[in-house]
């Protein structure tokens, strides 16, 4: 309540904004606060983690306290663009912004987002405690620096059919995301999400590096790890990819890959580590695809089915399924 009055983000004409929300989530006014650590010692950050909170929160050395800070929806989708309070203006690091409508000076509230990020990180990491967060990066890119583990909330199963994320939009998510893990939460219709769509989400998942599990289709009720009919069904393909994704995962992404390239652009491969690559076909359709191995291997152990795949003058043919991962780890180089 003291942060309401101390920070709360106001429209142009001085009123406070409030979405009136009925979700699961919220049923009621969600109301708009500038959380920036700049607003003060009544305002939002300093209610969460203000001295007296933090100290509380991580007495002592590791393992005792918290183990980091989580920020829920952290690119703010339910928050007004702009905050037109004046006086939350001389609390911000970061530049003001305008109205492209009739250009009043504002603060964007992504501004608000880094801020708050910001401004946590400096307080755990010295500590040697981690920051999460949920929904980024997304539209923002600039949270990332300051996020040790990111992922989102996602749907892949719209009106019961496989819509997957684009390779576009992952490779934007795990660019960003450098070598830190990035983990899904897949907010679905678990009873029209199939076994063979979990399976194409695992492995999609994993040829990105990413870590996939499940949550709710409203983000609340009828949780996925609370129905044994859904997590029963599904339970050899977490004992399968699971103990890959984690594999890759900690061999960390590389930007470029010295390892392994396909001669088809429906086929694409990834590095992580010194010795890992995968190889994922994007169509729905079998692609017959030549791999050549960069770094001179000439033999590599395929992890996901088993076997070795040898690389005769430099080069491997195979048939990939459609939506199909394979991980290789090459011998030595």
């Amino acid at each position: 309540a003291q942060a309401w009055m101390a920070c709360a983000m106001k429209d142009e004409n001085g009123r406070p904004y409030g979405r009136i929300l009925d979700t699961p989530w919220c049923n009621g006014v969600a109301w708009n606060l500038n959380g920036a650590p700049g607003q003060g010692a009544k305002g939002e950050f300093a209610a969460k983690l203000g001295d007296d909170h933090f100290a509380k929160n991580y007495r002592g050395t590791f393992p005792e306290g918290l183990d980091g800070e989580y920020v829920d929806s952290s690119e703010m989708y339910v928050t007004a663009p702009l905050d037109f309070n004046r006086a939350n203006f001389a609390g911000m690091d970061t530049p003001l912004t305008w109205s492209t409508y009739n250009r009043n000076p504002g603060v964007f509230k992504g501004m608000v987002g880094y801020e708050y990020v910001r401004g946590a990180w400096r307080k755990v990491r010295p500590l040697g405690r981690r920051m999460m967060a949920n929904s980024t990066p997304g539209h923002w890119w600039w949270l990332a620096p300051y996020l040790d583990v990111m992922g989102t909330e996602t749907n892949w199963g719209r009106n019961g059919k496989w819509t997957p994320m684009s390779d576009a939009a992952l490779m934007y998510a795990r660019s960003l995301c450098g070598a830190k893990p990035f983990c899904f939460l897949m907010n679905t219709v678990f009873d029209t999400f199939t076994y063979e769509m979990a399976e194409k989400y695992m492995q999609r998942a994993l040829a990105y590096g990413m870590y996939p599990s499940f949550f709710s289709a409203n983000a609340s009720s009828n949780h996925y790890f609370d129905n044994p009919a859904y997590y029963n069904r599904d339970r050899p393909l977490f004992k399968k990819y699971m103990p890959l994704c984690i594999r890759v995962g900690e061999a960390g992404w590389r930007p470029v890959n010295r390892l392994l390239a396909s001669d088809s652009p429906d086929v694409i491969t990834e590095q992580f580590g010194d010795r890992y690559a995968t190889v994922y076909n994007l169509s729905e359709k079998p692609v017959r695809v030549t791999l050549t191995s960069l770094a001179g291997a000439s033999e590599a152990d395929e992890l996901v089915n088993g076997g070795t795949w040898r690389f005769e003058n430099g080069r491997h043919t195979v048939e990939i399924p459609g939506e199909t991962v394979f991980v290789l780890f090459l011998h030595a180089l």
